[in-house]
């Protein structure tokens, strides 16, 4: 049986990212393009309104394309040291959120899609293995899954603690990879 289809897999429209790329500006028009492989696997195209986004993209039906309008609210919230925080709030559930994502069909948050996170199917060595990953990446230069050069700039103090905690962690794996094989 095939795992579920992750969040992280799907594509979204992300608010955070939006306004980073100074894409939320009313009267503005614009097109994602989502791409897998260097191909492009679909593309979204909104306009940018006071009220919210309005959504224009294409579904597949067989061999047929047939063209979806959905439109996507504003929410705003007060932030603590003054102004306005966005966002989009779900065409189904009214719930405020970061993120909708494009799954069977229609744009909505990742809990009406049902949508786990990656992270929430992983088995503990794949836990395990990206948490040392990502301390590699951390303390080695030009670190492929092995390190051994300690980045410029990192104080020896701190590579010398996660240089350790990396350690225990490849032991923990082979361990666990062990007991596996012998069972």
């Amino acid at each position: 049986m095939g795992r579920q289809l992750a969040f992280e897999e799907t594509n979204r429209i992300d608010i955070r990212k939006l306004k980073k790329d100074c894409l939320l500006n009313e009267g503005f028009s614009y097109t994602l393009k989502w791409h897998c492989g260097g191909q492009e696997t679909g593309s979204i195209h909104y306009d940018c309104l006071a009220t919210g986004l309005s959504l224009r993209y294409r579904v597949r039906s067989g061999d047929a394309w047939l063209p979806k309008q959905q439109t996507v609210s504003f929410a705003h919230t007060q932030c603590h040291f003054g102004g306005t925080r966005k966002w989009l709030v779900c065409p189904q559930c009214e719930r405020r959120t970061t993120a909708v994502t494009f799954a069977f069909g229609a744009f909505k948050c990742r809990k009406c899609h049902v949508l786990p996170y990656f992270s929430q199917q992983e088995s503990t060595i794949d836990r395990l293995i990206r948490k040392k990953h990502k301390i590699g990446k951390k303390i080695f230069e030009d670190y492929d899954g092995f390190g051994w050069q300690k980045k410029k700039w990192l104080h020896w103090s701190t590579f010398r603690h996660l240089s350790e905690v990396y350690i225990r962690l490849d032991q923990i794996i082979d361990r666990f990879i062990w007991q596996n094989l012998e069972s």
